[in-house]
């Protein structure tokens, strides 16, 4: 695409010429650094945030379910949810084949619930790709969510699995355990900034990896109990203010 290529390498060139970058995490610096040659003085890692509103679950189980049923028709508890969106670089249709390679009794008790804004044509995608697995009556796709239900689904998942290959940061990563789930993401890019504990990654390109961690996680309680207490990786909105501050000062 012509216009898209133009406004792309514009916005590089901007990055290339301004005084100050600032990312989110040290693999996107590394990134700047790497593919644009920017010196590492330029460069400040500030970090991101979640608000307030992420926070563990202060309802008993039933009254979350009640919301979430009426919000998604189907829904039903011990789900795993994966944050995910249309973006190939997401890899939903990958975490889809790992929810499907789980032993059938264990894939019988739980379903998988992603959630993202889909077009039609991604619809589609993930909609074969279920057939073709054979687990369309154990997925649901629900689309576009507001805040107050993202909330809910993190508060209730029995397990969040984020399978993307690449990220700037990983925001539903920190949303979701700021809200006490037990997260399991992929280890590229930035993502083990912000997930501390390597016994929670996996490599998104292997399927077989990521069904294999996921099969720990819903079954094994210890690795469970140690998901639920994972170390806070120290991000927050107020140090990622403060560091842009100094840096424009």
């Amino acid at each position: 695409d012509p216009s898209f290529e133009i406004m792309y390498r514009a916005r590089l060139g901007l990055l290339a010429t301004a005084d100050a970058v600032v990312t989110d995490s040290q693999s996107a610096a590394d990134d700047v650094m790497t593919h644009l040659g920017l010196s590492p003085e330029r460069v400040t890692v500030i970090g991101a945030g979640v608000s307030d509103q992420f926070r563990p679950a202060d309802q008993p189980l039933g009254d979350r379910m009640a919301v979430l049923r009426a919000a998604i028709p189907g829904i039903l508890p011990r789900f795993v949810l994966v944050p995910t969106a249309a973006d190939w670089r997401k890899n939903s249709i990958g975490a889809i084949e790992a929810f499907a390679g789980l032993p059938e009794d264990l894939r019988s008790r739980h379903q998988m619930v992603l959630f993202c804004k889909l077009e039609p044509e991604h619809r589609q995608a993930l909609d074969e790709a279920c057939a073709r697995e054979g687990i369309t009556d154990r997925v649901i796709i629900t689309g576009f969510v507001p805040d107050d239900i993202l909330v809910l689904l993190y508060q209730t998942a029995e397990l969040v699995v984020y399978p993307t290959f690449y990220e700037g940061f990983g925001l539903p990563v920190l949303e979701a355990r700021h809200c006490g789930a037990r997260v399991i993401c992929s280890n590229s890019s930035s993502l083990p900034e912000v997930l501390v504990d390597a016994r929670a990654r996996f490599n998104p390109h292997l399927r077989d990896e990521i069904t294999e961690v996921m099969c720990r996680a819903l079954t094994d309680e210890a690795f469970a109990s140690a998901l639920e207490v994972v170390p806070d990786a120290g991000f927050s909105w107020q140090q990622a203010a403060s560091r842009t501050w100094d840096t424009a000062n």
